[in-house]
């Protein structure tokens, strides 16, 4: 709502395109924004002319948009390609601008929006920790946020294993260890829903910029502890 009250969707034509599309509306609905057109392509589209054509025939202040691999790397450059980003903003799921898709956007990217559970410029003891980890055993390669959630799922594992005495067939128990998480990851706090057991977690706007000749996210703003919606007050 902050770049604009009108919005394009165009996602993916399968379960998750349709489940992030239908959040987006939902929640831009709530804040007082209209959706005006709705594009789901197959999986795998050699282009995206077809409809980069129509969402610019008629183009709205934003473009929201879910793609994940490949699929985001051919839509952000043809985005690009086609001026798009004169003539709409770019807001994005998190895995369409990530550490994994800049190396073959490259400056197609720079400029756009999105939300996301992590960003790897995070100014934290934490994050920092994380990334000179990552990077020393990736070729200074920065994380991006499948590789952040992997890591942070890994260490909720292994701190209930140990918090159980490692007698993980105690299924109870462990779980239960499961569920007292609350910790400081890389990506910020970290804990979950009594009732639920979503994770409540901060969510962060990034911008993707270009930072001593790479591209990476900055942080824009913050949503701290973030959970179900309604949230759960049990």
């Amino acid at each position: 709502a902050h770049v604009g009250k009108t919005a394009a969707v165009i996602a993916s034509d399968y379960l998750a395109g349709h489940d992030i599309a239908d959040a987006f509306k939902d929640f831009f609905a709530k804040g007082g924004g209209k959706v005006v057109k709705e594009i789901y392509t197959p999986v795998g589209p050699p282009a995206f002319r077809d409809s980069l054509s129509e969402l610019g025939a008629k183009p709205a202040p934003i473009t929201y948009v879910f793609y994940s691999g490949s699929d985001a790397v051919r839509f952000v450059t043809q985005f690009d390609r086609f001026g798009m980003k004169a003539k709409t903003q770019l807001v994005t799921f998190q895995s369409v601008l990530d550490s994994d898709t800049f190396t073959a956007q490259g400056k197609s990217a720079l400029g756009g929006l999105s939300s996301s559970i992590y960003c790897e410029t995070l100014d934290t003891p934490e994050n920092k920790a994380y990334v000179a980890l990552f990077q020393s055993k990736n070729h200074g390669k920065m994380p991006g946020v499948f590789d952040e959630s992997g890591y942070t799922a890994m260490r909720i594992i292994a701190d209930a294993v140990t918090a159980v005495g490692g007698k993980i067939e105690d299924r109870p128990a462990f779980l239960a260890a499961v569920g007292k998480t609350n910790i400081h990851a890389a990506r910020g706090p970290v804990r979950f829903d009594p009732v639920t057991h979503q994770a409540i977690q901060n969510v962060y706007i990034r911008k993707v910029v270009e930072i001593d000749g790479g591209i990476h996210n900055q942080l824009v703003e913050t949503y701290p502890n973030v959970g179900d919606y309604p949230p759960n007050e049990a």
